[in-house]
C-alpha cells in the first residue's frame, strides 16, 4: 500500500511517537521513508533581500541540532530494518506546513506522518503544523497525537 513515507519531525516531544508510527508503517509495508524536518526561520538568507541574519552562530547551533534530530531518527529505522533516508529544509515560519506538503509531494509520496505539533500564537490563529499539512496536501496524512 504505502512505498515511500516522509515523516516530519518538528524535534518536539511527539517526535518520538511520530517516529513510532513511521516505523511500524514502514516495517509492515516495506515503505522507504524519508526524514524531514523543516527548520523555520524568521529572516531570509543575508544573500537575499540584502538582509543579514542577527545571530549567524545561533543560526549554525540550530542547524546542528536540527540534523542530529534527523540523523538520529534515520539511524533508528535503518535499525529497525527500514530503508530511510533524512533532509533538513527551511522555510519561513509561516511556510512551513506548505514545504512540508511540497517536499512530500516531490518525493511521491503515499503518505506524510506529522504529529501534532502546537506552535503558539500562529497554531491558534491557524491550527498546529499537522492540521495545516492535512488541510494543504493532496496525500494523505496520518496525524499522530
Amino acid at each position: 500500500m504505502y512505498r515511500n513515507i516522509v515523516v516530519a519531525l518538528s524535534g518536539a516531544d511527539d517526535s518520538s511517537r511520530v517516529l513510532a508510527h513511521a516505523s511500524g508503517l514502514a516495517t509492515t509495508t516495506g515503505a522507504r521513508v524519508r526524514v524531514l524536518h523543516v527548520r523555520a526561520v524568521d529572516c531570509v538568507e543575508p544573500s537575499t533581500l540584502g538582509m543579514t541574519p542577527s545571530a549567524p552562530t545561533l543560526v549554525r547551533e540550530e542547524q546542528g541540532v536540527a540534523h542530529e534530530l534527523v540523523d538520529r531518527a534515520v539511524g533508528e529505522l535503518i535499525g529497525a530494518g527500514v530503508d530511510a533516508y533524512g533532509d533538513v529544509v527551511e522555510a519561513m515560519r509561516a511556510e512551513v506546513a506548505v514545504t512540508v506538503s511540497e517536499v512530500a509531494a516531490s518525493s511521491n509520496a503515499d503518505l506524510i506522518v506529522v504529529g501534532g505539533h502546537q506552535g503558539g500564537l500562529l497554531a491558534g490563529l491557524l491550527g498546529n503544523t499537522g492540521e495545516r499539512v492535512a488541510r494543504l496536501s493532496p496525500i494523505p496524512v496520518l496525524l499522530v497525537p
